[in-house]
């Protein structure tokens, strides 16, 4: 054989027969692929690694051949009968071609839009998503690759699917071709507004959409139409899902009733399986929702409506019980679950008062005492101060002091500035307790503290007097932030003229 190729490099670069694999380039194409650590992708590019075997002459002959051989050869698409279960090597090699010559600087700018056709084409068969070209060839050609990818895509949703056929371009776009998203998502509205016939191409165009630029209003839209008028619980179940991450409020309340309508326990725990997974996501199933629900309000409901229809009493306990095959029941009860987390994980009063309320609504009385603990363990949690950031810590060893970020940092601050006025008239050398002492108006010492407290400022806050708030009322001092937009009220009373 390396005899038989040195002699006939001239074969390897210009076969006799144009879009023909020949002997030789077909064993240094298996040849290569032996030397390649993984084999995820039909295409390789280690063409380098046959030169200490072959030589240079041989391996440069080759590489130049495969890059020739994918402009004189073009492959058949599914959608023009080709088999789904098997790659012809001319393909593979064109694939190995158009990856060789894709690592040359600008190679896919220099393309022809018939060219860029031919190189889609190609990117159709490649084994485990799209080749790693294909992104920039887009980006210089992107109406040459549409037209292509729409092509196999109308192919997908109007042939009845079998075996590897769910398999194909529909799959590629939805999980790793997000930089399609934006251009293919208008173009695929119309399938979607069609009768749906298949949950995994569904859930395929769903994850195209919900990536997309698409507006919340129009997916809503649409969602809750497709939602309302189908009769097959799995796919109303996507559609809901998608109505809720687009429209919370409205998409949760029409899932209410829609499960309220139903007269089966089990159909009513199988509708709220897909919807949640499909939602939040799941163990078999990527989410293909937007998250506009994500916040506690909703999450809280939420997970008030599923604990009735997935409900805790008859989740499956996997502890212990050795090795086991997650169902769809695993995946349901962890999606539901997750809304819990959420809540729990969220900072703030908000998420404390969810959890305080879910103690009480809690379908399952055994829950509501440990789901009250979880909300009394949030508030010590989040009773501790927030982490200080670097800047903060340089600040403080400047000063022993910090700009406050937020409402709390703020009111500590104040408390820490009016136990200091307090230090220095009971303590100071330099006291004015004497001369306060002697007036008995409130706004001669609201006066001093003011400006006291506006003296000790040091650009950390300000101290304005009597600013009015919308019901006309007034407070003595209120201290604004300078960072963030918050304020602390002061109120100001004298003690010798307080009556008991």
């Amino acid at each position: 054989w390396k005899n038989r190729l040195r002699s006939n490099t001239e074969s390897l670069r210009n076969p006799p027969v144009l879009g023909q694999i020949t002997n030789g380039q077909l064993y240094l194409l298996d040849q290569m692929r032996q030397n390649s650590n993984t084999h995820t992708h039909w295409s390789d590019a280690n063409w380098e690694s046959l030169i200490p075997e072959f030589g240079k002459d041989v391996v440069l002959a080759f590489r130049d051949g495969a890059i020739n051989f994918w402009r004189n050869y073009s492959p058949q698409l599914r959608s023009e009968g080709a088999p789904p279960n098997s790659i012809p090597y001319t393909v593979i090699f064109g694939l190995t071609g158009l990856l060789i010559e894709s690592q040359q600087p600008q190679a896919m700018l220099g393309l022809s839009d018939d060219e860029a056709k031919l190189a889609t084409r190609y990117a159709m068969h490649e084994l485990n998503g799209f080749p790693s070209w294909l992104p920039s060839l887009f980006a210089s050609h992107p109406n040459s690759v549409i037209e292509i990818v729409l092509n196999e895509v109308d192919y997908e949703l109007t042939t009845p699917a079998e075996g590897a056929e769910n398999s194909y371009v529909l799959y590629d776009v939805s999980w790793s071709g997000e930089w399609l998203w934006p251009a293919l998502a208008s173009l695929i509205i119309p399938y979607m507004r069609k009768k749906d016939r298949n949950i995994s191409q569904l859930r395929q165009l769903l994850s195209i959409a919900q990536g997309s630029p698409l507006g919340d209003s129009e997916l809503a839209s649409l969602a809750a139409r497709k939602a309302r008028a189908s009769t097959e619980s799995v796919f109303a179940a996507v559609w809901f899902a998608t109505w809720v991450g687009v429209a919370p409020r409205p998409g949760l309340a029409a899932v209410s009733v829609h499960l309220a309508a139903m007269t089966s326990a089990q159909e009513q725990t199988s509708f709220s399986t897909n919807f949640i997974t499909t939602l939040v996501g799941g163990r078999f199933e990527k989410r293909c929702a937007r998250q506009g629900f994500r916040t506690v309000p909703i999450m809280s409901d939420l997970f008030l409506l599923m604990q009735r229809y997935i409900r805790e009493e008859e989740d499956i306990n996997r502890a212990n019980s050795g090795v086991y095959s997650p169902g769809e029941r695993d995946a349901a009860q962890d999606a539901r679950n997750a809304l819990l987390s959420f809540i729990r994980e969220t900072p703030g009063k908000d998420a404390f008062l969810a959890l305080i309320h879910i103690s009480q609504s809690h379908p399952v009385p055994s829950a509501r005492q440990w789901i009250a603990r979880q909300a009394k363990d949030k508030a010590t949690l989040d009773a501790d101060s927030v982490p200080w950031t670097a800047a903060q810590l340089l600040e403080f060893h400047s000063g022993l002091e910090r700009t406050p970020n937020n409402d709390r940092e703020l009111w500590e601050l104040a408390v820490d500035r009016l136990l200091d006025l307090k230090h220095d008239l009971e303590d100071s050398d330099t006291s004015n307790a004497t001369i306060l002492q002697k007036s008995n108006q409130e706004t001669e010492i609201r006066n001093y503290i003011g400006g006291w407290l506006r003296d000790h400022a040091q650009n950390r806050y300000s101290a304005p007097q009597e600013e009015e708030f919308s019901d006309a009322k007034r407070a003595d001092l209120r201290i604004h932030g300078h960072t963030f937009d918050g304020q602390i009220p002061v109120e100001l009373k004298l003690a010798d003229n307080w009556s008991g």
